[in-house]
């Protein structure tokens, strides 16, 4: 749920089970009954979660604190779950007042109340700063955050802010949707709407979560003339109806292909969900794509009109919101088969490929191989003694040599592989000579380990892969005096960039990787 100053109470007999994922943003949350469930995960960013009790309350629950100046609210020795990602302002309240102490060593946070009982909380090793505590039983604290844990991924099928969804009075942007307006299908039906819900993706959150939520931009006509009409954003589990023999649903990150399909990072990302009367194909910038369907049955995330759960919540107001359909699943309840691989994905994405080339979108092998001297930029001289064969000198002080070119992803051009590696360059020899003489560097040196893939060997013969970015750190040359020189050879005939140029543009059009790395 989100919302600056919004107060959401599940009330029941309980207890209220959670597998999945619960955000609470900027709002107040009240669970009146025991929390349990299996590996579930409880996002609180500025916000107000009160857990009322029950028997083991909180077991296999992981509670994460992002944004500061959240407060946790939980029922003394009851509470089985974990605490993760205290930083400045955030506060436990226990309601056992006491002296608390933190072991940095076990990650225990035990309260000795007064009567000398100590009361133990796994909060998780990383702290620095301080505990404190208060005579009504909260504990605050003071200092740099902790380290939280990695944010579950959920299969969440999303529109982003500002796509035109066709309606019964036409064209609206998601985010102007509400619950019982009515929308034209793909088919040509009506559906009311019977849910919207509404979540933000920050990078501040969590980056490597958040990594994972960027969008896909589906570029205008990548599927036909005016499918999509203009460009569509979705999520990376979003699926589209395709037709091939049959007609089917793809999640859009199946058919990435670098050009016409292919992930944005963003800063901050703005997802709605679209549910109707029964899962269906809404014309999302005129491509049919899928409505949303409630397979979950256990996340909690922000909504604008309902609060999806087993249980009605109730508003601040106390007026009580309506119930909505329990978990449903692809075999019973989608309205077209789901397909995520096989020669059916691969068959579509042969066709993108083909659209993309009419479109204007071509393949350059131009590596734009560059070499940066971290500590001695304008001291690095840099030979090509070839299209393969490099020598550079530089200062025995430099700290790196970063060997930066065009990046691809093998899979965005070729449909006959599902290598999904981000790569730049390939790197067979690399000689050093220096004070200490002249010295052959292997390929898994120490050295060589930010930057590079896994060593690839056929025939005899090796070569590694740069991600684009390659690090030549100084260990290479450690304890050298004076100059040094640099031979680099890579393996042209083991593979070469093979990047997209968007229409009328000279410029390497692959940017989702290149942004990764």
């Amino acid at each position: 749920m989100s919302g600056k100053g919004t107060t959401a109470t599940l009330n029941g007999s309980g207890p209220f089970v959670n597998d999945g994922l619960i955000r609470v943003d900027h709002a107040s949350f009240i669970i009146n009954g025991a929390l349990t469930g299996t590996n579930g995960y409880v996002q609180l960013d500025t916000a107000h979660v009160t857990l009322a009790g029950g028997t083991d309350t909180a077991a296999n629950q992981i509670f994460a604190l992002y944004g500061g100046n959240n407060t946790l609210t939980i029922p003394g020795d009851q509470f089985k779950g974990v605490i993760r990602g205290f930083q400045q302002g955030d506060a436990l309240d226990t309601g056992i007042a006491g002296t608390p102490h933190y072991d940095s060593q076990t990650g225990i946070l035990t309260i000795t109340d007064g009567s000398g009982l100590e009361h133990r909380f796994d909060i998780g090793t990383g702290y620095k700063g301080v505990f404190s505590d208060s005579p009504t039983g909260v504990i605050t604290y003071a200092g740099s955050p902790g380290p939280l844990p990695p944010e579950p991924f959920t299969a969440y099928l999303c529109y982003l802010t500002g796509t035109s969804i066709r309606t019964l009075k036409g064209e609206a942007t998601v985010e102007s949707l509400k619950v019982g307006d009515v929308v034209v299908t793909a088919s040509g039906q009506q559906r009311m709407i019977t849910w919207i819900g509404h979540w933000l993706s920050r990078a501040d959150h969590n980056e490597e979560s958040h990594a994972k939520a960027w969008p896909y931009r589906i570029l205008a006509h990548a599927f036909g003339d005016d499918q999509p009409r203009r460009d569509l954003w979705l999520s990376p589990d979003h699926a589209v109806a395709v037709s091939c023999l049959s007609n089917v649903l793809i999640p859009i990150k199946h058919l990435d292909n670098g050009a016409t399909v292919s992930q944005v990072p963003m800063d901050e990302v703005s997802y709605w969900h679209v549910e109707l009367e029964r899962h269906d194909l809404l014309l999302a910038e005129n491509l049919a794509a899928e409505s949303f369907l409630d397979t979950g049955g256990r996340e909690v995330i922000g909504v604008t009109e309902l609060e999806r759960s087993k249980h009605a919540f109730r508003t601040a107001s106390g007026r009580p919101q309506a119930k909505l359909p329990q978990r449903k699943t692809w075999q019973e309840d989608a309205c077209l088969p789901l397909v995520t691989e096989g020669p059916v994905v691969t068959a579509i994405r042969a066709q993108l490929l083909e659209r993309a080339r009419k479109l204007g979108w071509s393949l350059s092998e131009h590596a734009k191989i560059e070499f940066r001297a971290e500590g001695a930029e304008d001291e690095l001289q840099v030979h090509a003694l070839s299209e393969t064969f490099y020598r550079l000198t530089f200062p025995a002080r430099t700290r790196a040599i970063v060997l930066s070119s065009a990046t691809f992803v093998p899979r965005h051009a070729d449909v006959t592989t599902h290598d999904d590696r981000c790569l730049g360059v390939p790197l067979r020899r690399l000689d050093v000579q220096d004070s200490g003489g002249v010295r052959k560097i292997p390929l898994d040196d120490t050295a060589l380990i930010k930057g590079f893939h896994a060593i690839q060997e056929w025939a005899g013969d090796q070569w590694r892969w740069t991600n684009g970015n390659g690090i030549l750190a100084c260990g290479l040359w450690a304890g050298a005096v004076g100059s040094v020189t640099l031979e680099i050879e890579l393996a042209r005939e083991r593979g070469w960039t093979r990047a997209w140029v968007e229409p009328g543009n000279a410029e390497i059009g692959e940017k989702r990787h290149q942004q990764k790395n």
